[in-house]
């Protein structure tokens, strides 16, 4: 039998923990942990439940850990359990907002996820719930949460791309329909009837409607036509609402309710202009970056979009961040430092090796004529493509192999930028570069490295120049480490 761990016994979760003892999990296969302390106790006594002492206590002992936290207190619990987590585990999120993406770049480790949307007749068993998961979780695992869940109500497979528009339809549903259920019941009131025989009748109406509707298979506009008799009051009534327009009212109803996310982001968008100011006068100009065109680059490119979603809060600060694959964005002040090393000027064809978030390779494309940027990991390079599209870079070319022996068709490149730490120096790559031109590299070993610059004269001597240590992910390839 599964061992489910739940984080966060809220309305929501105690709902979660009763669907699964209704399934027939036992009490000793099933923990939680709740932060409050009434609330605790009162899950203990109610339905005699183990409270686990820690987090990664509760993650360790469990097959599935279902989070139903907010969504503003995730961050600290997702850090937490990451470490404990295997490719065995299946983690449920129930949290609103909260991506796919959003928790492999926080957790900073591919895991299995399983995203469930409830809404709130999963109190009574009734609910609708959205469900999307990512791909290494399997068809036996999707159908095992469902299974488990069941008692919760009906679920609706989704992709994680209609998760806000399920939100709006089927959590903010009820909503809608129950302010329409009050005006039924008032137009009762109205009528002459007493307002609880006005409530019993609507409410029948309602549940009769639904159940014939699911029994007998039936699509809302036939039913709705064998009610409605060739000049009879029924079609005087929809006539009344259709002068009202209210299917349409309805439809906008519903689409409001799903761009607030949108609205939030909006609103975030227009403080990260001043965040980049902020970063390059507190970051990059005091530690001597000064290349007018390099600090106009860095003004222009929005940082934050390069990285999951949960990260824009952090975009801007004075250090590295994760972006998957063991993979990370290099901190603010080295992306500048790498770009004003290779002294560009005029018109410049320059390779990037090491896509990775796309960042760089922006930067770069701010500054020369033609980008050439090579990726070895399918899902990063996917990713910095949709974001190139998305600023409409048209002068970035991108492959997927190893870069650590260049990319020769190009070649020569008037400068070579890369992004991750090799042993020794590739000679590969220094034939590469045109005269004149310039190879940016971090070398050393895997724990630290120096940024060595070599620069190539117009006869093709080689000079160097160490700009100071670093730390970089290995560059990992023919001419790299090995793995």
């Amino acid at each position: 039998m599964a061992r489910i761990g739940i984080i966060g016994l809220g309305n929501m979760g105690e709902s979660i923990a009763k669907a699964l003892m209704k399934a027939g999990l036992t009490k000793d296969s099933l923990r939680f942990i709740e932060a409050k302390h009434e609330r605790k106790t009162f899950i203990e006594k109610t339905y005699g439940l183990v409270c686990s002492k820690t987090v990664s206590e509760l993650t360790t002992a469990s097959d599935h850990i279902i989070l139903a936290v907010k969504p503003q207190d995730s961050r600290a619990v997702m850090q937490e359990i990451a470490p404990h987590f295997d490719d065995k585990k299946v983690l449920i999120s129930i949290m609103a907002g909260v991506t796919t993406a959003n928790i492999l770049a926080i957790m900073a480790r591919d895991l299995k996820i399983v995203r469930i949307m409830p809404n709130i007749s999963v109190k009574v068993g009734a609910g609708v719930i959205g469900l999307c998961s990512n791909s290494v979780v399997t068809e036996d695992e999707l159908a095992a949460v469902e299974g488990m869940l069941k008692p919760l109500g009906r679920f609706v497979r989704i992709g994680e791309e209609l998760m806000d528009a399920f939100t709006a339809l089927g959590g903010s549903g009820p909503a809608f329909f129950l302010l329409f259920l009050e005006a039924m019941i008032d137009a009762g009131v109205k009528m002459g009837l007493t307002r609880d025989k006005s409530k019993a009748i609507s409410l029948q109406v309602v549940m009769g409607t639904a159940k014939m509707l699911e029994e007998e298979n039936l699509h809302p506009t036939i039913m709705r036509e064998m009610v409605t008799s060739p000049g009879g009051t029924t079609i005087e009534g929809i006539a009344t609402l259709e002068e009202r327009a209210l299917k349409g009212i309805v439809i906008a109803a519903i689409e409001a309710a799903r761009p607030t996310i949108e609205r939030t982001r909006l609103v975030m968008m227009n403080s990260y202009q001043t965040k980049r100011q902020q970063m390059i006068s507190t970051q990059l100009i005091p530690r001597g970056i000064s290349d007018r065109r390099v600090i106009e680059a860095v003004r222009k490119v929005p940082r934050h979009l390069f990285l999951d979603e949960a990260l824009w809060p952090q975009a801007y600060e004075d250090h590295p961040l994760p972006i998957g694959e063991k993979q990370t964005m290099s901190q603010p002040y080295m992306v500048a430092i790498m770009t004003e090393a290779l002294q560009l000027t005029g018109t410049k064809k320059i390779l990037e090796i090491g896509t990775g978030s796309g960042y760089q390779a922006a930067i770069l494309a701010e500054l020369a004529d033609q980008v050439y940027t090579i990726e070895r990991i399918h899902s990063l390079a996917k990713r910095a493509r949709k974001v190139f599209d998305q600023l409409q870079y048209r002068n970035i070319v991108m492959t997927i192999r190893d870069g650590s022996s260049g990319w020769k068709e190009y070649s020569p490149f008037d400068g070579i930028i890369v992004t991750a730490a090799a042993p020794n120096v590739p000679m590969v790559l220094l034939e590469q570069v045109a005269p004149g031109g310039r190879l940016v590299i971090p070398i050393g070993d895997e724990a630290v490295q120096d940024l060595m610059v070599y620069a190539k004269d117009l006869n093709g001597e080689i000079t160097k120049e160490n700009y100071g240590g670093c730390r970089f992910v290995k560059l990992v390839g023919e001419y790299g480490w090995k793995t």
